[in-house]
């Protein structure tokens, strides 16, 4: 959006990524899309908390739409070894549970990097971590249900693999140089810049 007015009371808007709210007072309030550049001015009458409000409001979905959607991340590894995961490791684990489970592969060029059932699916996580993102659901009792059924299916798989799962945010024994990277293209990305920004 790109606003002037040579009203004395406004100042110019040169942001281009912005939606204008009418607030309740009829006054028009300009949220940008994205960051503003430094040459971004946004020109208003001060916000109100009826404003704020509002405009929060506008973004609630009714109950009757509310849905529960589970996240479960955990870590693979060699129950002999306590070693994590290889890609490669990880690669034929996904395609066991595709198989039997009925599960559709992600692919990114060669490379297996997760599943999708209905709506829920099996991501990898930089570090090699296997993460469920759940379906949206109703209840707790259906994501209970739903989490139990996937811990069953990785289960079943691994055991038969000689690999474990522990559900933790981060891979105690090891040093960050020593984690295993995935082969997703923006992992890479991630990685290279986080490298620079230490």
């Amino acid at each position: 959006m790109r606003w002037d007015s040579s009203s004395k009371s406004s100042q110019k808007m040169h942001h281009v990524d912005a939606i204008a709210v009418k607030s309740k007072r009829g006054n028009q309030v300009v949220v940008a899309a994205s960051p503003p550049t430094e040459d971004a001015v946004v020109a208003t009458d001060p916000l109100t908390k009826e404003d704020l409000v509002g405009y929060l409001a506008s973004g609630c979905k009714p109950k009757e739409n509310w849905r529960i959607g589970a996240e479960h991340e955990k870590f693979g590894f060699e129950l002999k070894t306590l070693m994590p995961m290889t890609y490669g490791q990880i690669a034929d684990l996904l395609n066991a549970i595709s198989e039997r489970f009925d599960w559709e592969d992600i692919m990114e060029g060669d490379n297996i990097i997760g599943l999708k059932q209905g709506k829920q699916s099996i991501s990898l996580e930089p570090g090699g971590q296997f993460e469920l993102s759940g379906a949206p659901l109703e209840t707790l009792h259906q994501t209970c249900a739903e989490v139990n059924s996937h811990i069953y299916q990785v289960k079943a798989i691994a055991e038969e693999m000689g690999i474990g799962f522990i559900g933790i945010g981060f891979q105690p024994k090891l040093e960050r140089n020593d984690i295993p990277i995935m082969p997703k293209g923006r992992y890479e990305i991630m990685r290279n810049y986080l490298i620079l920004a230490r």
